[in-house]
């Protein structure tokens, strides 16, 4: 296990380096800013160390970019607008940190987007449309245990291909939007511990794919609908 800092040289190494991972060490201090030189990677992974400072308006020169993991660090500041000039993005970690700051409307720009997690963190504001207007997202949407607030938009119904939603653990307020009943694909949803309320929509029953569904520690009023037992493969129903 390496310990240190990350060095500024790092930078030099050839511009045709597509991998950098140096994940699950002890390297701490910045991530330097002259690591946008290395315009030629496609997978960086600095997760699971102790890397502090802020994520670099840089890093948004690293077009060719498919996968970026700094979850499981220190960072603080807020998430750059230029990671929306990533579009190549497939995957993108930035979990368990300490960004704070709005979710830039700029990665409504990351069209090839599979996976976002901005878990953990304490992000604020409002939820951009221009997030769940990326029907690219298949497999996980992350945005639990942060602070964010006012209404989930009725853009998330664009979310047909996706299969795990997490918003729990915000401060979201407002009714459900019947829109999410667009999003097919879900295998698991988790709402909790928001301040969501009026009443759970009949038109829950539509994501037949469900397996598990969170809706506990909300203002949700009203009766369960009877609705909610035609989704026959449910494996944890939390509504509490």
């Amino acid at each position: 296990m390496f310990g240190g800092m990350l060095p500024s040289s790092v930078a030099n190494l050839s511009s045709e380096l597509q991998d950098l991972a140096v994940s699950y060490n002890e390297i701490s201090g910045n991530i330097p800013f002259h690591i946008s030189n290395l315009v030629g990677l496609n997978f960086l992974s600095l997760s699971n160390n102790r890397l502090s400072g802020t994520l670099p308006e840089s890093i948004g020169r690293l077009n060719s970019l498919e996968y970026l993991g700094v979850d499981n660090n220190l960072l603080t500041g807020s998430i750059p607008s230029s990671l929306g000039n990533l579009t190549k993005l497939l995957n993108l970690y930035t979990d368990h940190n300490r960004i704070e700051g709005t979710l830039p409307t700029s990665l409504g720009s990351l069209h090839e987007i599979t996976v976002a997690t901005f878990n953990n963190n304490k992000l604020n504001g409002s939820l951009p449309i221009e997030v769940f207007s990326l029907s690219s997202l298949s497999d996980l949407l992350d945005l639990s245990g942060n602070y964010l607030v006012g209404h989930l938009p009725a853009e998330v119904g664009s979310l047909t291909n996706l299969a795990y939603l997490y918003i729990s653990g915000n401060n979201l307020s407002g009714p459900l939007p019947d829109a999410l009943s667009n999003c097919q694909s879900l295998i698991g949803l988790r709402l909790d511990s928001n301040s969501f309320n009026h009443g759970i929509p009949e038109s829950f029953s539509q994501m037949r794919g469900l397996r598990l569904l969170n809706l506990t520690k909300n203002a949700l009023s009203g009766g369960i609908p009877q609705e909610i037992g035609l989704i026959s493969g449910m494996e944890e129903l939390y509504l509490g």
